[in-house]
């Protein structure tokens, strides 16, 4: 039977030598990582911000409108600045994204996580307010609604963690190759 220590050499021989290490392999792992951690806006991509941005706005904009002319009644005073507070966040992002010209996917994944936190605001006030007129059908059409929003914005970020958690995964094994192609370089030939 062969001992452990006379199998470890020729398998790390095997897994030094499987690929040449050069500059050009360090920096195709450092333009690997970057194209995973960030997402570059291609003209297509950039068209859809610029979208994003419009539509934004307007529901900003549509938020605002409603502040004013609901503001005798409790939902609206308090869903409205809450969705005013996120659809702001959600512009900054958006314009920044945009003069960068990429942005990092984590940071789309915790906008979507801020806006599923304020469709949880929207269903419980929802909630609250059915309660309190529960014979009333537009208590009703508005937690449907609500609930269905919540549901999107859920799935959503549910989606989203599972892609960050590939991400971090597939980010962590880039890593790895190139620390050992980083050690491959050090080691006595």
């Amino acid at each position: 039977m062969t001992s452990e220590p006379d199998i470890i050499p020729p398998f790390r021989d095997q897994l030094l030598g499987a690929q040449q290490t050069t500059s050009s392999l360090r920096d195709e792992y450092r333009r690997e990582l970057d194209a995973m951690v960030n997402q570059n806006l291609t003209p297509r991509k950039r068209l859809e911000t610029w979208f994003w941005l419009i539509g934004s706005i307007l529901f900003l904009a549509w938020c605002t409108y409603g502040l004013v002319i609901h503001r005798d009644k409790t939902a609206p005073r308090i869903i409205l600045p809450a969705f005013i507070a996120i659809g702001t966040v959600h512009i900054i992002w958006l314009i920044r994204a945009l003069r960068r010209g990429s942005f990092a996917r984590r940071s789309n994944f915790k906008l979507m996580e801020l806006w599923t936190l304020g469709a949880g605001l929207v269903l419980t006030v929802s909630l609250f307010t059915g309660m309190f007129k529960p014979g009333d059908p537009a208590s009703t059409f508005s937690l449907l609604f609500t609930f269905i929003f919540y549901a999107c914005c859920a799935a959503m970020s549910m989606q989203n963690k599972m892609d960050e958690g590939l991400l971090t995964m597939r980010e962590s094994m880039l890593r790895l190759e190139s620390r050992l192609a980083d050690l491959a370089d050090r080691l006595p030939k």
